[in-house]
């Protein structure tokens, strides 16, 4: 068992795991993703898509915002489901732009 799933599992529920380093690590802020053919079973729960995250060493700004965003994705089970069905990375992306307005609306309501 890697030191990463000890401190926290990364099986997030809703068929989605999201392993990282328990560290930053790499220049920049990204995301892989990968959708399976069949769910697999990731610390004993169903997993069908995995977003392998890697956060950027140095602080930025703009992170909280990514996290907003993205866990807004994967704890929507409409989405994952879409995701899974179509497999196709310019939905995707349009599902996550549409997330990002939604969370920039409802800052600029709040203001």
């Amino acid at each position: 068992m890697c030191k990463r799933e000890r401190l926290a599992q990364t099986a997030f529920g809703n068929l989605v795991a999201l392993p990282h380093s328990y560290e930053a690590m790499s220049e920049r802020t990204y995301a892989c993703v990968a959708v399976l053919k069949e769910p697999i079973l990731w610390d004993g729960q169903p997993v069908q898509a995995v977003f392998l995250l890697s956060i950027e060493k140095k602080k930025n700004k703009e992170l909280q915002h990514f996290f907003q965003v993205t866990m807004r994705f994967l704890s929507d089970r409409t989405k994952i489901q879409g995701l899974i069905r179509r497999r196709d990375y310019a939905w995707l992306m349009e599902m996550l732009e549409k997330i990002e307005d939604g969370i920039i609306e409802e800052e600029q309501k709040s203001e």
